[in-house]
């Protein structure tokens, strides 16, 4: 059974996510990958305490959102730059290169020279429609979410959905769907079982990069933790559109892939 921290009062609760930024911002910069006793050491805590502190404050493991900033480092090196994928897998810590390509993939979807390809691809799309498609073999998962959303403004978008076994938006979802208008929407065929609802909208733009890298032009929403379970197999769910935090971890999946399941 995992811990449970006690419920932290305002003020250690603010001295807490400060100790977070300090170790987030160390990650954003660091050149080499550090461990879990660098990271501790840098919050001033045990690498027990820091971990517990840090997974209550954003979400997951501080080593997964390391890791969720290499590959997006990564991602932007293959879309922006002449390296070849040996270079950058070195470039963001990696000795291996089998290795790098496994975990690029499991986490963006793709593998590393698919991902550089990937530009072309989302050329041809048609982002003017809602897409959803679902395996055949899920139709009798009864689970299904009824969603809202709200935007900040009145912007077109093209917006991602999808679920998500924790609050790192990586690989592909367990169900997942991209629409065009702001509103109610529907996501069935969700299994069984603890899930995090997240959402990614980008500017209905033509320039490929613009999907693939979206920057400052992203807004991103997220569900609390959610569960399905036979006799409660519809959730409702809100999603609020606002910026990225500086402590939610990138979104590492290449959102276009999903149209191309």
């Amino acid at each position: 059974m995992e811990l449970q921290l006690a419920p932290a009062s305002d003020d250690i609760l603010i001295d807490h996510t400060r100790m977070v930024e300090r170790v987030v911002m160390a990650m954003r910069a660091e050149t080499e990958p550090l461990a879990l006793t660098d990271y501790a050491e840098i919050a001033g805590l045990s690498p027990f305490y820091f971990n517990r502190i840090f997974r209550q404050i954003i979400g997951i493991p501080p080593g997964e959102f390391a890791t969720s900033l290499r590959f997006e480092r990564a991602k932007q090196l293959l879309l922006t730059t002449s390296a070849s994928v040996t270079e950058i897998c070195f470039e963001v810590g990696y000795e291996s290169l089998g290795t790098f390509s496994t975990r690029f993939k499991n986490l963006v979807g793709v593998t590393p020279a698919a991902f550089r390809n990937l530009p072309d691809a989302v050329a041809e799309m048609d982002f003017s429609q809602s897409i959803f498609r679902v395996d055949p073999r899920k139709l009798h998962i009864r689970g299904k979410i009824e969603g809202t959303m709200t935007f900040p403004d009145e912007r077109r978008a093209s917006i991602f959905v999808g679920v998500f076994p924790s609050a790192l938006a990586v690989s592909s979802p367990i169900v997942g769907r991209m629409l065009t208008e702001v509103g109610p929407f529907e996501l069935p065929y969700v299994p069984y079982g603890n899930w995090v609802l997240l959402a990614a909208a980008l500017p209905q733009v033509t320039d490929p990069l613009e999907h693939l890298l979206p920057a400052n032009q992203l807004l991103v929403a997220a569900s609390p933790l959610f569960r399905l379970q036979p006799g409660e197999e519809t959730v409702a769910l809100h999603l609020e559109f606002r910026e990225p935090h500086p402590l939610e971890p990138p979104v590492v999946t290449a959102l276009p892939t999903l149209l191309l399941a």
